[in-house]
């Protein structure tokens, strides 16, 4: 694991980190760093245990958290702009306000967590888990959702223009006032989905036929 501080850098081996005692060091390094004000970004952090870190405010841009632990983990207003999170475990984590634009979060689980308000523009969310997560106000334009799994996720006011859902399950979920102009729902499943006063102009709802010459 390495940290850059500036133009130092705090290097911490983390192959010896095995056991719980030293995942929970290893959490408590990074919440130190974060809470004062040590330079996270592009850290590499791949395969941390950071269950229930509080990393509300840090400066988390570039970082790697590939298949992380970061369940029930605070980024209120958290800035993970351009992070690699692919398969990283966010289970019920706060990410209200959190910028996550530019993201690679594919395979991502964010089962339960609280996504209020984030950015997540044009981020890679291909296969994420947002199983009853709250998405409500979130930016998604231009992200990419193909295949992810949005059953009963709360999408109230969600800005969605351009995103691609071609094959996302989003049933039960709850899209009133969202914003899908242009979005692409092919194959998507909306069973038992709230659209109500959503706005659907220029929105794909069907698999394009290839009629061939």
């Amino acid at each position: 694991m390495k940290i850059l501080n500036n133009k130092k850098e705090l290097i911490i081996d983390s192959k010896e980190i095995e056991d719980e005692k030293n995942n929970h060091t290893e959490k408590f390094v990074v919440e130190y760093c974060a809470n004062n004000h040590i330079n996270l970004r592009n850290a590499d952090l791949r395969n941390a245990n950071l269950e229930d870190a509080d990393l509300e405010h840090a400066d988390l841009r570039g970082i790697n958290l590939t298949n992380a632990n970061l369940a029930n983990a605070n980024f209120k207003n958290a800035d993970l702009a351009k992070a690699n999170l692919t398969n990283a475990n966010f289970k019920n984590a706060d990410l209200t306000n959190a910028d996550l634009s530019y993201t690679y979060l594919t395979n991502a689980n964010l089962a339960n967590a609280n996504l209020e308000n984030a950015d997540l523009r044009s981020a890679d969310l291909k296969n994420a888990n947002f199983k009853n997560t709250n998405l409500s106000s979130t930016y998604l334009r231009s992200a990419n959702l193909r295949s992810a799994n949005l059953t009963s996720a709360d999408l109230r006011s969600a800005d969605l223009i351009n995103a691609d859902l071609n094959g996302a399950n989003l049933e039960d979920a709850d899209l009133e006032n969202a914003n899908l102009t242009s979005a692409d729902l092919a194959y998507a499943n909306l069973e038992n989905a709230n659209l109500e006063k959503a706005d659907l102009r220029s929105a794909k709802t069907k698999p394009t036929q290839n009629t061939g010459e």
